[in-house]
């Protein structure tokens, strides 16, 4: 597997992360539970008054809640200092490895969407603003979104599922810019059979079952506890899996060095 094939999730420690540990399983949130407003909310489409008089909505927040988001870093090796301090609970927490492969694989095929940054919100009162995603070879415009979904005779609801998706890959680059994110979603228009079998739904999001060989590494942060670390040990021994401990460090640059346990 070449590096750019590696990315990375990064965890705090909590009971729950460590049964996806366990289970080989990725959750997928709700958008509705995100913290920050500005990202995958209602508030990036119900400012525009033109876009939401033709939808309405009571659509919107449907189309929304039933979209699952989960989110990754893509590099050669699991460094992202930001992450590891906003996600990773300052190092205590740890980050696996997923093969990206394996998840675009025919056991559950998921398209792994790189976040864009922007100065301005999207309009979506422009009816000529065009996009695209990983999930379709299609490039769609706002108007041709509204007018498929609106269309009395045979309703299409591809191509605003498909414009929803994108606004999750759309975030303020003045906060956000250095993350370096991607997303694989999981929309209403992209649930295929292979995916729903897989599918477990929770409260807030859905549980996805991974195929087995798609982690094939953690890496602990150095801060993480004894007991942490001895639980987290024992899965991983169990499963066979390559075990780094991550270390923040000063080599000419602020860096995080990596090592094998």
């Amino acid at each position: 597997m070449s590096d750019n094939r590696k990315i990375y999730k990064y965890y705090s420690f909590t009971d729950y992360s460590l049964d996806v540990l366990r289970n080989n399983q990725l959750f997928f949130s709700h958008p509705s539970n995100f913290n920050d407003p500005f990202d995958s909310s209602g508030l990036l489409v119900k400012p525009y008054k033109k876009f939401c008089d033709n939808i309405g909505l009571e659509h919107i927040d449907e189309i929304f809640e039933k979209q699952g988001i989960c989110c990754f870093t893509k590099s050669d090796k699991p460094d992202n200092k930001h992450f590891w301090s906003l996600y990773a609970g300052n190092y205590s927490g740890f980050a696996l490895e997923f093969d990206e492969d394996e998840l675009n694989s025919k056991y559950a095929p998921l398209h792994l969407e790189k976040v864009h940054y922007f100065d301005n919100p999207m309009n979506l009162d422009n009816m000529k603003s065009s996009f695209s995603t990983n999930q379709s070879d299609r490039i769609y415009t706002i108007e041709k979104c509204i007018e498929e979904f609106t269309n009395p005779i045979e309703c299409n609801p591809e191509p605003l599922d498909r414009l929803f998706q994108y606004l999750h890959l759309y975030k303020e680059k003045n906060v956000w810019g250095n993350e370096n994110e991607y997303r694989m979603i999981i929309g209403n228009c992209s649930r295929c059979t292979a995916i729903n079998q897989k599918i477990h739904p929770q409260e807030k999001g859905d549980l996805l079952d991974l195929c087995p060989n798609a982690i094939k590494s953690i890496t602990l942060g150095y801060k993480i506890s004894p007991e942490n670390r001895k639980q987290i040990l024992k899965i991983v021994y169990d499963k066979g899996i390559q075990i780094y401990e991550a270390t923040p460090d000063i080599v000419s640059q602020w860096t995080v060095t990596i090592k094998p346990i």
